[in-house]
């Protein structure tokens, strides 16, 4: 909804826009780090994203009792965002859409920030949305992230079928 209340584009304004989500999400984290004994029951989006947000608190508490793992799982995440971000540059320069890597990578931290919360099995057709939302912001037209988007959820696709085809097929030999 951001990128295209304030039609935002180039890098600085997507860097402005993470920077954004990120205080929401530090503070929204705050609040569910001083609610960890009270637990907020009942239904409704409010509700449910905040339960939500009280546990990756727990969880982040758990983590940090255990620093090495806490790095294991920052690093592995830190190089899973940056191949994911090669990955649409490149489908963006296989589309020969122009744009930059830096762009692509915050997209790709903003994309990453927006699909924490599922809503769907795999986020289907939710993720091909976001994506195509959050590449206004590099520049792009809705219709280029959402061709981005849709091409890079073909090509996994094709890929866990080749790999699962291989994998079952290997394991009832």
């Amino acid at each position: 909804g951001l990128a295209i209340s304030f039609q935002i584009s180039g890098v600085e304004h997507l860097s402005m826009l993470l920077g954004l989500m990120l205080i929401g999400l530090l503070i929204i984290m705050t609040i569910g780090a001083f609610s960890r004994k009270k637990t907020i029951q009942g239904t409704g989006i409010i509700r449910t994203t905040f339960r939500f947000f009280q546990k990756v608190v727990i969880q982040l508490g758990e983590l940090s009792k255990r620093p090495a793992l806490f790095l294991q799982v920052i690093l592995l995440t830190a190089i899973s965002a940056f191949f994911h971000a090669i990955w649409f540059y490149q489908t963006a320069m296989i589309l020969q859409f122009e744009t930059t890597l830096l762009g692509m990578i915050l997209a790709t931290l903003v994309f990453r920030i927006l699909s924490l919360i599922r809503m769907l099995p795999g986020n289907l057709g939710l993720q091909e949305l976001i994506t195509s939302v959050v590449f206004l912001g590099d520049g792009r037209t809705i219709e280029q992230g959402l061709l981005i988007a849709i091409f890079n959820r073909l090509v996994s696709v094709i890929l866990a079928g080749t790999i699962g085809f291989f994998g079952l097929y290997h394991n009832f030999r």
